[in-house]
């Protein structure tokens, strides 16, 4: 059995003095060598909702996933949205692409990972709007297909998450490139379907300064355009700083220009922002 316990505090524009955004808290419980179960929830400032409650089969090379969970559809994972350095989530993940669906959400149901380390599929039917507690789907909406090679430091993907009803899909490709002191990573996702679409990218960039391998400085540019509501960028610069193993500090500026949405408007994402996580793992 392991886990983690993580509780954000933020300062911004929107808050009055420094306030708890968000408790989370996974727990991992090896069962054999070859079955793993996951369990998290999120604390938010107004409610309480289940994050992850799946098992998980693993053998060679090839993995099932069952119940609710995050599907492999971009840069999906916990760490990949919350350990960046950024007080954000990138605005292409947390916008509706087509029929209200975003990408930053919970999945109800079974996901498929076959491949080796040059090559990887992963494919998946899911409910994409379960309730805050439901863990089985109650609806195929979508189905999920993910193919992933690496070229030396790159890693790219291909994403798609066609509906299953007819109701609009969503397409997407996936950049990585590492190096011993940079990161960069980049998406573009694009929604396609009758009513209001939406499609956008952002670009990372992580440096990690020698001699302060706790310290990194950040930026990201962004850029989404709703086919209802026009195009918007935002801007981010800032720092992370690993104070100790339990607190990891982020200092953020962030700037836009055109129409923001109202997400946007109402998130941590414009102006200066301060958030202090502190960790625990067992």
């Amino acid at each position: 059995m392991s886990g983690t316990v993580e509780t954000y505090y933020q300062s911004d524009r929107l808050s009055h003095g420094f306030s708890n955004v968000l408790s989370w808290v996974e727990l991992n419980a090896r069962l054999n060598s070859n079955l793993k179960g996951t369990f998290s929830i999120t604390d938010l400032r107004f409610k309480r909702v289940l994050d992850e409650f799946n098992v998980q089969y693993e053998t060679g090379g090839n993995m099932i996933r069952a119940g609710r969970m995050r599907i492999s559809f971009g840069f999906s994972n916990w760490s990949e949205l919350f350990y960046t350095g950024y007080n954000h989530t990138p605005i292409v993940r947390s916008a509706n692409l087509v029929d209200k669906t975003r990408l930053n959400r919970d999945d109800a149901g079974i996901e498929i990972t076959t491949g080796g380390p040059n090559l990887q599929i992963q494919a998946a039917v899911v409910d994409s709007r379960p309730s805050d507690f439901q863990v089985a789907p109650k609806r195929i909406r979508y189905g999920s297909v993910r193919v992933q090679s690496s070229f030396g430091p790159v890693i790219a993907a291909i994403d798609a998450l066609p509906s299953l009803d007819g109701n609009g899909s969503i397409y997407g490709l996936d950049l990585r490139w590492t190096s011993p002191h940079i990161v960069a990573k980049a998406e573009y996702m694009k929604g396609v379907g009758d009513g209001p679409t939406a499609q956008g990218y952002y670009g990372d960039v992580a440096y990690r300064l020698p001699g302060l391998p706790r310290t990194q400085l950040v930026s990201r540019t962004e850029w989404l355009d709703r086919s209802n509501g026009g195009e918007f960028r935002l801007h981010t610069f800032g720092a992370k700083q690993i104070v100790t193993q339990n607190l990891t500090v982020n200092v953020n500026y962030g700037w836009g220009t055109g129409k923001a949405p109202a997400f946007v408007e109402n998130s941590p994402s414009l102006g200066w922002s301060l958030r202090a996580l502190f960790q625990v793992h067992f």
